[in-house]
């Protein structure tokens, strides 16, 4: 039993050596706010109480209406702390839609703010069904369950343990985790690359910057809260990152590690970064949910070649294999087309 892979408690251990560090910051509007490790704890503490009162216990799963406030974060880690698991809806999504998502994954109720801002669970109307495997090692037991967005017919939602969100964050190359980084989280918290934008930093020790929840990313938003919160480390979906270069590439500016993905990144986009931007450290990020955010990695070199046509998707990540293989599951000669099966 290692419970430094479960994510509640490596958090805890975190929070207790790094106390007074800033945990979480986010704009007020005319302002920024924050929270240290210590007050995250003990936000995750006084949720944990008000869901242990409402019933919440080990093998339960719940749907989490995943708002990008630091508030969600504190119920994640409660939730994780009574042994049970979370679905995260995004708010935005009508009733009914959620209600299907809930009932599909089996959830208990749902866990969303009151009119006080408290995180409250609201029972589903047909009642408590245990969806998940309470006794479980810790770093097996479920910590999420995130619907696809490769789903074909019914939606299917991935179950996603403790051990593999620290194994995205920890033992790993493709970025430095450590104390000192200052991580923005811009993706939905109902979509996987939130993981890697919590996670990362949260697990280490380092400072996890929130983008204005009601606000799209745009250069000019980047632009903003880069320099005023002095971010080093982000994550950026590939059609945004486009995006950004084509209008202000200096917006960028102050990142030393940029990681885009989600669909394939254009070459001549990259080069241009390289060009106005060396200081910046470019990682080319693949993977489905199934593999909890990334599968493969690829540091793009500065000498990245004028030629190229494609960035490649790079290497498996530590913990994790990837094989090229026929439509028997077999491996293929080198240099020759096949499926990609990745493991881990």
């Amino acid at each position: 039993m290692t419970p430094d892979r479960h994510v509640a408690n490596r958090f805890q251990s975190i929070a207790r050596s790094h106390e007074e560090h800033v945990a979480m910051a986010w704009s007020t509007g005319d302002a920024f706010a924050s929270w240290t490790y210590r007050e995250l704890a003990d936000a995750a503490e006084a949720a944990a109480s008000r869901l242990r009162a409402a019933g919440l216990g080990p093998g339960d799963l719940v749907g989490l209406v995943a708002h990008r406030q630091p508030r969600v974060v504190a119920a994640m880690l409660a939730i994780w702390e009574l042994g049970a698991a979370f679905a995260p809806v995004h708010p935005g999504d009508p009733p009914a839609r959620r209600a299907k998502a809930m009932e599909l994954v089996g959830a208990v109720g749902t866990v969303e703010p009151d009119e006080a801002g408290a995180m409250l669970l609201r029972r589903a109307a047909n009642g408590r069904r245990t969806s998940i495997a309470p006794d479980a090692p810790p770093e097996e037991q479920l910590a999420y369950a995130m619907f696809t967005s490769g789903s074909t017919g019914v939606p299917k939602a991935v179950a996603v343990p403790h051990r593999a969100i620290v194994r995205l964050v920890t033992d790993q190359d493709y970025l430095p985790f450590d104390a000192s980084r200052a991580f923005l989280q811009a993706a939905p918290m109902s979509f996987d690359a939130s993981v890697l934008e919590l996670w990362g930093p949260l697990l280490h020790g380092g400072r996890c910057v929130l983008y204005p929840e009601h606000e799209v990313p745009t250069a000019r938003g980047l632009r903003q809260i880069l320099g005023a919160q002095q971010v080093d480390t982000a994550w950026l979906t590939a059609s945004l990152f486009h995006s950004v270069v084509d209008d202000d590439v200096d917006a960028l500016r102050g990142l030393r590690h940029l990681v885009v993905g989600g669909e394939a990144v254009s070459p001549d986009h990259v080069r241009r970064v390289h060009e106005a931007l060396p200081e910046i450290r470019l990682v080319n990020g693949y993977g489905p949910t199934e593999n909890t955010t990334f599968t493969t990695c690829y540091p793009v070199p500065r000498d990245f070649p004028p030629e190229a046509t494609r960035v490649p998707i790079g290497w498996p990540l530590r913990g994790t294999e990837a094989r090229v293989v026929d439509g028997d599951l077999q491996p293929v000669p080198a240099g020759t087309e096949g499926e990609l099966l990745v493991l881990g």
